[in-house]
């Protein structure tokens, strides 16, 4: 037997700590992780969740609270805020970037399926851009959709 062949397959993920409960993601879906700043709020009527915009490489980039989504309080001076820039996902392009509130590093895990088992209760409400809530090896965490979150931003924003 090769090496591999028996093995379970594994994906590279990203765990983002957002308060009670963490994000995944896909590693590639990552860019890079930045200090928080304050955002500059939409002029236009919004969810609580969307903070505002950001300036990160000289472009307005959105940026999103996960806590306010779930109803926790979010304290934008809390220690150890950062903003995970992710890609967009949009296959337009038009919305390249979105910045998500973590509340510190986030870390990588791999992810097999041994470990990872869908979380059906309570179940999410449909407005929101999430995708699913797992259990990955006894912690809970979002599977966002970026694609749909990026269609939510995009309509917001000039």
């Amino acid at each position: 037997m090769s090496k591999g062949q028996g093995a379970a397959a594994a994906l590279r993920g990203v765990l983002i700590p957002t308060g009670q409960v963490s994000l995944l993601l896909p590693n590639a879906a990552m860019n890079e992780v930045i200090d928080y700043r304050d955002a500059t709020p939409l002029a236009t009527a919004a969810p609580a969740w969307v903070l505002g915009t950001v300036m990160w490489r000289q472009r307005p980039m959105p940026v999103v609270s996960i806590e306010r989504m779930l109803g926790e309080a979010f304290d934008p001076r809390a220690a150890r805020l950062r903003i995970a820039v992710c890609h967009g996902q949009r296959t337009d392009g038009s919305l390249p970037f979105i910045g998500i509130v973590s509340r510190g590093i986030p870390r990588l895990v791999r992810v097999t399926e041994s470990i990872i088992a869908a979380e059906p209760h309570p179940p999410l409400p449909p407005t929101w851009p999430i995708f699913a809530r797992v259990n990955l090896g006894g912690e809970q965490a979002l599977v966002p959709d970026l694609e749909r979150m990026a269609d939510i931003l995009r309509q917001l924003l000039p």
